[in-house]
This record gives structure tokens, sequence and C-alpha cells, in this order.
């Protein structure tokens, strides 16, 4: 939760110094959506790989 906290202050008071800018409301949530899809993508190629690894 932290590292969501830091991100969010760093993306809105990073300004110069890191070259970032406010996101849109929307943009945050295509980069949240993003983010949450790697959970189930990553849980179905374990999957996958434990099936193609047990028939060896």
């Amino acid at each position: 939760m932290s590292i969501l906290v830091i991100q969010v202050v760093m993306t809105y008071a990073g300004g110069v110094i890191l070259r970032t800018h406010g996101l849109l409301f929307n943009e945050w949530l295509l980069i949240l959506s993003l983010a949450f899809l790697i959970i189930p993508l990553n849980l179905l190629r374990k999957v996958i790989r434990r099936s193609l690894v047990d028939k060896r």
C-alpha cells in the first residue's frame, strides 16, 4: 500500500525533477486495470507451465 501512495505522490509532486505531471482519472483507471490484469495472467501462466512440466 505504501508503494501505491509513494507512486501517486511522486507522479504529482515530482514535477520538474522527475519530469512528471499529474494523470487524468481515466489514465489512472487504465494503469490500475493493466496492473490488476497481471495477477490472473500470471496465475494462468503458472497453471500452463505446471501442466506442461508434469507431462514430462
